[in-house]
């Protein structure tokens, strides 16, 4: 069997291959009812854990304290390992692979699927800016939590392949070629523009927000509950979470003819009050946090199509807030009522386009590119400054499934009996330095002296020689269709070599 997962923020979503369809999987909840989403909750009460629907029946016991918003916990993978809970501390990797067991077995057991075997195949969605190292823990917590993972994919460039599926597939003579996408989840904002043809679609570039999300919404409403309490008492960890996620369903109750939202919470061990919030302050407060995803939108917009002479477009409203109205009024003002156009799924956008990529009854081909830069420093004015070397630019298209790698060559004589290699990863560069969200990849240690080939270099100390080598070192980078560099590292002098997977990060700085 193979399904589509979209591992949201606050709710994680399922498509599954069928036949040329890719119907959305329901749950039955705790209570016997069906529902279209499983809850991405995890509750805990000293070493006892529950998930999904289970965590989300205890959410007003005491007992028990919710994690919200698990998937967010990602975004920090590569600096905190760990989180603490009442003083308990506990693996952030073990925590989501112990969510995704239980959210199998409920797949299993709990949904309208007819499992008749253990193998589930799924294709898998990540934020267009994750790292490496939350894309290779996603896939890790996917894999031992007993899934395979057949491809891992950008949720904007899904989204992309509903929209074929959708609309694009079934319009003869369709005009508009480019999509940009707005997708704002549960946790992060995605943008991304593509070129799209009759049997593949190719992601121009990619932009966003990794820290802006429907979160922050819940908590505009939060705030103004807060602002009526008659005591100004600050909230335990467990009446926050609580409230937020009150807000959250709230939040998704507003209509566009919505005057009035009414909020019912109280403190634990005190009697619930209703709260009338007015709806068009709500948004007066929201609107923030809106024109910061279209800033980047319209920025991003301008840049790309100047570079790519960009006419005629779809603007494509996807993601867990895509019925919030004020998105919706805001994008239709700007680019015209016309242009913009909204996923009927919705939330599902993702997760159908997931589904739809395996079918090889439509053999779709997607070309997808890198959303951050790639490179390392080297030593420039004969040792006396470092220098930023960008081997991979942000934006540079990778080759489609089956194609030949992209490989890029440099070749130097070494100054050093021993190379280190301190490769980069950012999502940006100014003054040619990494800026932005910057993470540290594993590094690499390789003999330049001929005689240390094939040696333990862990206690050798690294020497300057007063003159460069007569010969030569290169270096040979392949860039895959996944994303996934590998580098060569030749000593040309004896012709030592070895191959080095760039896959795996260790820090932020």
């Amino acid at each position: 069997m193979k399904l589509g997962i979209d591992f949201g923020t606050t709710r994680t979503v399922v498509s599954v291959l069928d036949q040329g369809n890719y119907p959305n999987v329901s749950f039955c909840t705790t209570e016997g009812d069906w529902m279209d989403y499983y809850p991405s909750l995890i509750a805990v009460k000293d070493n006892e854990f529950l998930y999904g629907f289970e965590a989300q029946s205890v959410f007003d016991n005491t007992d028990w304290t919710t994690i919200r918003s698990v998937k967010s916990f990602l975004k920090h993978a590569f600096k905190h390992k760990t989180i603490e809970l009442r003083d308990q501390t506990y693996t952030i990797t073990t925590l989501i692979t112990n969510f995704l067991k239980q959210f199998r077995e409920d797949l299993v057991y709990q949904s309208n699927l007819e499992i008749e075997d253990e193998k589930i195949s799924v294709s898998i969605a990540v934020p267009a800016h994750s790292n490496n190292v939350q894309r290779f823990i996603t896939a890790e917590c996917f894999n031992n939590a007993g899934f395979e993972v057949l491809n891992m994919i950008n949720e904007p460039s899904a989204a992309t392949g509903e929209y074929i599926q959708s609309f694009y597939k079934k319009i003869k003579n369709i005009t508009k070629k480019y999509l940009l996408v707005y997708d704002l989840g549960g946790g992060t904002f995605d943008a991304s523009i593509s070129e799209i043809h009759d049997k593949y679609h190719r992601i121009i570039a990619t932009e966003g927000i990794e820290t802006l999300g429907g979160d922050q919404f819940d908590e505009v409403m939060a705030k103004m509950v807060l602002e009526n309490l008659p005591e100004k008492t600050p909230l335990d960890y467990a009446d926050e979470i609580r409230l937020n996620e009150i807000c959250k369903l709230k939040k998704e109750t507003i209509t566009p003819y919505s005057k009035n939202i009414l909020v019912e919470w109280g403190p634990q061990n005190k009697e619930p009050k209703i709260f009338k919030l007015s709806v068009k302050d709500y948004y007066l407060r929201c609107e923030p946090l809106v024109d910061e995803t279209i800033n980047i939108l319209e920025s991003f917009f301008d840049r790309v199509s100047a570079q790519n002479d960009i006419n005629e477009f779809v603007v494509y409203l996807v993601g867990g807030m895509a019925n919030f109205p004020l998105i919706n009024r805001k994008l239709k003002t700007i680019f015209g009522n016309k242009t913009v156009r909204k996923s009927k799924y919705g939330a599902f956008s993702v997760s159908i386009g997931l589904a739809a990529m395996m079918d090889n009854k439509y053999d779709y081909i997607l070309k997808e590119s890198l959303t951050r830069y790639f490179g390392l420093w080297r030593e420039g004015d004969d040792g006396e400054e470092l220098v930023f070397d960008p081997i991979f630019q942000k934006d540079q298209t990778l080759p489609a499934k089956g194609e030949v790698p992209i490989v890029y060559n440099r070749q130097y004589s070494p100054s050093h009996n021993i190379g280190i290699f301190r490769f980069q990863e950012c999502s940006r560069i100014q003054d040619g330095k990494p800026m932005g969200m910057v993470t540290v990849w594993k590094k690499i240690q390789f003999p330049f002296d001929p005689s240390l080939s094939g040696k333990d270099l862990s206690n050798v100390a690294v020497n300057r020689w007063d003159r460069p080598a007569d010969f030569n070192v290169k270096e040979t980078y392949a860039l895959n269709y996944k994303g996934e560099i590998s580098v060569q590292l030749t000593n040309e002098c004896n012709g030592f070599t070895d191959i080095f997977m760039l896959s795996r990060m260790e820090s932020e700085e």
